[in-house]
């Protein structure tokens, strides 16, 4: 007895994407000649994502790989500007002139996360640029 398609769909839907890419990739160099033309026929119409550009980052890549922290941008470490403060780790504080954003320490310790960490887009992005203070 052959299982339904009903069987079939539940369990590739039950699978991992990554798990039953490995899984296609490992068995079809050891399918049966004969299941060639089935599988060739199955997967005629299988095409890869589109390639998008990020207007932010200026990565390639695919709605699939989109996430929150799939574009990043560094900081411009030539841009940071020192001023004193009083914090008792640190008696500097930068502040990057880039994204405006504040750390403590003399020594350049870098902002956590650049100064953008967020999802690819492919529309106009704001620019990051150096603001003149």
């Amino acid at each position: 007895m052959h299982p339904t398609v009903q069987a079939i769909y539940a369990r590739v839907r039950s699978v991992h994407p990554k798990t039953l890419h490995a899984y296609m990739l490992a068995q079809l160099p050891t399918a049966p000649q004969d299941a060639h033309p089935v599988l060739a026929a199955f997967f005629s119409a299988l095409t890869p994502p589109p390639l998008l550009h990020c207007a932010r980052c200026h990565e390639d890549y695919t709605d699939v790989e989109n996430n929150g922290r799939a574009c990043y941008v560094e900081h411009d470490d030539e841009d940071p500007e020192y001023e004193r403060v009083y914090n008792p780790r640190s008696k500097w504080q930068a502040r990057w002139r880039c994204c405006d954003r504040t750390a403590g320490g003399y020594d350049g310790d870098q902002l956590e996360g650049g100064c953008f960490v967020g999802m690819h887009t492919v529309r106009g992005a704001p620019a990051i640029v150096a603001t003149a203070r």
